[in-house]
């Protein structure tokens, strides 16, 4: 686990109020709709798909802020539905991920993440990522991501 600072950037975002199970539901049915706005507007992405979460604490019936972004590089042309937001600098402590979406593999790479902020005496923000770099499906080893746990 290391720290660092995510720059801050451009995205194009939805945001819904889920519970942990409902992440990839949600997903599902969001990412084409905002792929076809990106070639609707001509937008170009700069990174990533980012899932991030505000005041997710692991208890999987409780619901959050949860926002779908894609960031942009040319986010004035954009005039859908979705919003468009600069998102601030992220400290952040972070692990990659690699494999399948098991509870046991995401509790340890949570977990440790979680361990890392505690030794290192930071306190947590409220807000954690996941920047995905390639996804096939939940129980596919090729998967991956990185797990960002945001700290004051």
């Amino acid at each position: 686990m290391s720290f660092k600072t995510v720059p801050s950037m451009t995205v194009i975002a939805a945001t819904e109020f889920l519970s942990v199970q409902e992440i990839g539901i949600w997903g599902e049915k969001l990412t084409p709709i905002m792929m076809a706005e990106l070639e609707r507007y001509g937008l170009t992405t700069t990174g990533p798909w980012l899932f991030i979460s505000y005041g997710r604490d692991g208890e999987p019936s409780r619901r959050f802020r949860h926002d779908y972004c894609v960031p942009v590089g040319n986010p004035d042309r954009y005039k859908g539905a979705f919003q468009v937001r600069t998102l601030d600098p992220f400290p952040c402590f972070f692990t990659l991920h690699t494999g399948a979406l098991s509870e046991e593999g995401l509790r340890a790479g949570y977990g440790g993440v979680i361990e890392a902020i505690t030794r290192a005496g930071r306190e947590f923000s409220g807000e954690s990522r996941e920047v995905w770099h390639g996804w096939t499906s939940a129980d596919s080893t090729a998967n991956s991501f990185e797990i960002q746990i945001g700290v004051k």
